[in-house]
């Protein structure tokens, strides 16, 4: 009798709980469907919504909750839950100075070697400072070869979907195991174009490349007027497959100096050019050329410098949502767990580890590390299971600290969401992940309700108008969401 009666007690319980998940839901349901169903942005897109209980991962509520979608850089979700929970925290990049042959009377007879591992962080600062090591070491004469190895990934430099007109903007950079970052921000593969009105109406604006040298060829067509209303946009083109730069339009004599992020063809190339100017400015003399190699077994390791560990990296990764970290660690997740640093098999390692950790990938399509593909898809389902079950992982706080936070006006805080969802209420109690791409919007996270339960959330809008992106109608989800 006293069991039936305490499986009595059980049942009874567990009736109350989803009678509120069902009311919850309802209560979702009935505030939405004004709002999907009138809200002119949306007409003809795909609206998948996903809520779970962050507390015992129990679905609350969907709305085409295991329909495949285009998350764009809601991808990235899943790429740094497995990176951080195959590579580890404390992972880190190296950049390395090896040498073969002797040292003699501050003559190296043989070849230095500059061999990168994918530090996506490195930067000329770097860089110098490792020239500066060689110099300190007694080298002042090299009678061989300088050679840079980027041979730890493959030398494919693009996602297999990435559009040419994507490779000449930041976001579409190319992929290299040795590259330079122009920005405290870490932008690898990228240089800054800086351009300035002339002295006098009617000459060309000034352009100054400070990372690049003869790498980059610059036609400068600006021209400096003096109505600032008259002024036609600065526009900045890279010649496919070169790192020859167009420049046109008009800057006002009263315009501050303007700064853009392009993109190199091959990120390599830049490091060489760098490197040859170090060593000049470091007066250590090279008989032979600097020409890309691959460092032989042979060699001996000098120096070596590493990168910031991942646990830090994840941080600008996913706060500011840059794709070449995405890339990176797709490359370097291949490497290190299966001795290829290339896409074909990084991927295969990512989807595994994510079956490990119970997420369904049968019902996905993985094409990259970053989402920049239109032919990811990710059920919105999928999306909140992941963040359920990264809860349960010892390497959760740093994934969950690296997402950008609502309405907080820190770029290192409030990342992508510093702008958005700043409303009383709202500020500081959305923390998720941003993504967009032409027609698609996405965002997912956890957030704190009125009543201080927390949920788990993914909204993911495809087929948007493309002068719309729906970020607007995306805010007017989640505040109702946490409002029901």
């Amino acid at each position: 009798m006293k069991y039936l009666i305490n499986l009595t007690i059980i049942i009874l319980c567990l009736l109350s709980h989803a009678n509120v998940a069902f009311a919850y839901g309802d209560s979702i349901q009935v505030k939405l469907t004004p709002l999907l169903e009138k809200e002119e942005s949306l007409q003809g897109a795909i609206i998948g919504i996903s809520v779970r209980s962050a507390s015992n991962g129990e679905l609350l509520f969907e709305h085409s909750g295991d329909v495949r979608l285009q998350p764009a850089s809601n991808l990235k979700l899943f790429t740094a839950a497995v990176a951080l929970s195959t590579l580890g925290e404390n992972h880190s990049f190296k950049t390395e100075i090896w040498r073969d042959g002797n040292l003699l009377w501050k003559v190296l007879n043989g070849n230095l070697y500059l061999k990168g591992k994918g530090d996506p962080t490195l930067t000329m600062e770097d860089l110098n400072q490792l020239v500066k090591e060689v110099k300190g070491s007694g080298i002042s004469f090299i009678r061989g070869d300088v050679i840079v190895d980027d041979t730890w990934y493959d030398s494919v430099r693009y996602p297999v979907d990435l559009p040419w007109s994507d490779e000449t903007y930041d976001y579409g950079a190319a992929i290299s195991a040795l590259s330079l970052t122009p920005t405290g921000e870490f932008d690898p593969g990228c240089v800054v174009i800086e351009i300035e009105p002339g002295d006098r109406t009617g000459e060309k604006g000034k352009v100054t490349v400070p990372l690049g040298g003869d790498m980059i060829s610059v036609t400068n067509e600006t021209e400096t007027v003096d109505n600032a209303n008259m002024t036609k946009d600065i526009m900045i083109e890279r010649l496919h497959g070169t790192n020859k730069i167009r420049i046109s339009g008009q800057i006002s004599r009263d315009r501050e100096k303007i700064s853009d992020i392009l993109p190199v063809w091959d990120p390599t190339d830049i490091v060489s050019e760098s490197l040859l100017k170090l060593l000049k400015e470091n007066k250590i003399i090279v008989a032979g050329e600097v020409r890309k190699g691959k460092t032989p077994k042979s060699a001996d390791k000098m120096f070596s410098k590493s990168s910031i560990p991942l646990r830090e990296m994840i941080i600008p990764f996913m706060k500011y949502s840059i794709n070449s970290y995405g890339e990176i660690l797709v490359k370097e997740m291949g490497k290190q767990l299966s001795g290829d640093g290339s896409w074909l098999v990084g991927l295969p390692v990512m989807e595994k580890e994510l079956k490990e950790l119970g997420v369904n990938t049968e019902t996905m399509t993985i094409r990259d590390g970053s989402g920049i593909s239109h032919l990811n898809l990710v059920p919105p389902n999928e999306v909140t299971n992941l963040l359920y079950l990264a809860q349960g992982e010892s390497w959760f706080p740093m994934f969950y600290n690296s997402l950008p936070v609502a309405g907080i006006a820190e770029k290192r805080v409030g990342g992508t969401l510093r702008n958005r969802l700043k409303e009383k209420g709202l500020k500081g109690k959305v923390i998720a992940k941003t993504g967009s791409l032409t027609g698609v919007s996405s965002i997912a996270g956890y957030a704190e309700m009125k009543g201080g339960e927390k949920i788990i959330f993914s909204v993911m809008l495809n087929h948007l108008p493309v002068e719309n992106s729906a970020k607007d109608v995306e805010d007017q989800i989640i505040s109702l969401i946490l409002d029901s």
